[in-house]
């Protein structure tokens, strides 16, 4: 009886790990989806600034004015 309950809690442990390790993982797939989006975010931000600009010179002469006040 004793070796009984003693596997049935070693199991229940490992249940406990899998599931942790699980979300664990999820919560590194969110934030790596969250990086992503935001990175897909700054290229669209940047190819927007292209555009308005005309092109590259005057983009980066705009930048610099910017930072610059």
């Amino acid at each position: 009886m004793m070796n009984y309950d003693q596997s049935a809690s070693e199991s229940n442990t490992k249940q406990r790990d899998d599931y942790s390790e699980d979300i664990g993982m999820m919560g590194i797939y969110v934030l790596n989806g969250i990086a992503c989006l935001v990175g897909l975010w700054g290229i669209s931000c940047l190819i927007a600034g292209l555009t308005n600009s005309g092109d590259l010179f005057h983009f980066c002469l705009g930048w610099i004015s910017a930072v610059i006040g």
